[in-house]
């Protein structure tokens, strides 16, 4: 469905996961998605060293930590199972308390996954002191990349926004116009509302606007919004499979 060029810089929040492969989505006794049929390359770290990064996804759950990983697999794995996360060859950390040092809200926890930089709580690509700063979207596109987000809330809520947008309060109606001019090749997510009278725009800036999963489906643009339903974006029969 999708032509990229160099590569694919996708966000995805709000524990929305995308994976490359043919697959069959099911649900266990639990009522869990879960996938099978999926094609996994696992490469030792030998084989990885020296090969040109391709793609580079980053997945972003909200408000998800070491402890909601470690509850779920309490919950869901016997002791002998691991998930895939667990088993990336290198793992890491992000710390994503706000500029004051106090609990983060999904504006200043995006910017710091975004741009580095610390930031007051409800700041969006800000820093503390009001200056835009560069987030890794901006930076790909410098570098000639496509880049995407997939959202499964609204592309103007927080985590999506600071991603995409420069502004002083997350709560701010000029959120999606800036993401419409932000030049990201690919949008998809839920906030119809929010998007729905810049349609023009968006179309004049060169996207195809999508708001329905049949078109979606059959839509063969390299630059688009799908803005999928009106407000929030899961459990619908709007939702986008895994290997759409």
């Amino acid at each position: 469905m999708l032509r990229f060029k160099k590569l694919m810089l996708t966000v995805l929040a709000f524990t929305l996961v995308f994976i490359t492969g043919c697959s069959r989505e099911l649900l266990d006794e639990k009522g869990y998605h879960i996938e099978t049929g999926l094609d996994y390359v696992e490469l030792s770290r030998t084989e990885q060293e020296g090969r040109e990064v391709k793609n580079l996804i980053l997945i972003i759950g909200d408000g998800m930590g070491f402890n909601h990983i470690e509850s779920a697999a309490i919950a869901l794995l016997s002791d002998d199972e691991q998930f895939d996360l667990h088993k990336m060859p290198y793992q890491s950390e992000v710390i994503t308390l706000n500029y004051h040092g106090e609990i983060t809200d999904s504006a200043a926890g995006g910017t710091a996954f975004s741009t580095g930089f610390k930031t007051t709580n409800g700041s969006i690509g800000r820093d503390s002191y009001g200056n835009d700063l560069m987030n890794i979207m901006e930076f790909a596109k410098e570098k000639g990349y496509a880049t995407g987000i997939v959202t499964t809330e609204s592309l103007s809520d927080a985590t999506g926004a600071a991603f995409s947008a420069h502004i002083g309060s997350r709560y701010s109606d000029a959120i999606p116009l800036q993401q419409v001019n932000s030049g990201i090749d690919i949008m998809i997510g839920g906030g119809r509302v929010d998007f729905e009278h810049h349609k023009d725009t968006i179309q004049e800036k060169g996207y195809e606007y999508i708001n329905n999963m049949d078109d979606f489906r059959s839509s063969k643009a390299d630059r688009f919004f799908a803005i999928l339903t009106t407000t929030h974006f899961m459990n619908n029969a709007n939702t986008p499979s895994l290997a759409e």
